[in-house]
């Protein structure tokens, strides 16, 4: 049992996929928890962190690519208990397993986001919608969304959306 916990170790240390990544920002004001008016379920703030400077932020720049919409292809789906080889590769196959049992002309592409500005580009919404009506592709699936990311980061995201509306056009991305 002890080999084979350190041969995994090793293997997911020698890694250099992304397996997750989460962000989290501090306020220099913390919660201040009503302690007086608590009880055994629920423990009220009087004053709340103030993190009212990230939306005072400027807008960075962002710069984006895409693949062209292709056929979802006929592939296996890895399962949540499948060894994966990245996150990346499990999060793009649970978007094209949530296409194949969705749409019936399923399409897929992958979108790769980059900052180019030198501040943190934060809780980034991609948005596919349709360029004539410019109203949002509904439903689609993305593998992520609200991401940050740091100054010159990129990120592929890989989304899943119903094709037969679009009559061979190609909807246009907003981030």
């Amino acid at each position: 049992s002890s080999s084979s916990s350190s041969s995994s170790s090793s293997s997911l240390a020698s890694s250099t996929s992304l397996l997750d990544q989460h962000v989290y920002w501090l306020s220099t004001k913390a919660d201040v928890l009503d302690w007086e008016a608590s009880n055994f379920y629920l423990t009220p703030c009087s004053s709340f962190a103030d993190l009212s400077l990230l939306s005072a932020m400027p807008p960075p720049t962002l710069h984006s690519s895409r693949s062209a919409p292709a056929t979802v292809p006929s592939l296996p789906i890895a399962s949540p208990a499948a060894p994966l080889h990245s996150h990346a590769s499990y999060a793009r196959n649970e978007v094209l397993s949530l296409a194949l049992r969705t749409f019936s002309a399923p399409m897929t592409m992958n979108v790769t986001l980059t900052n180019a500005a030198s501040i943190p580009a934060v809780a980034i919404r991609a948005r596919l919608i349709h360029t004539a009506s410019g109203a949002d592709v509904l439903p689609v699936f993305w593998s992520d969304n609200f991401v940050t990311l740091f100054s010159g980061q990129s990120r592929t995201l890989y989304v899943s959306f119903e094709g037969s509306s679009f009559a061979g056009q190609s909807p246009s991305l907003i981030a």
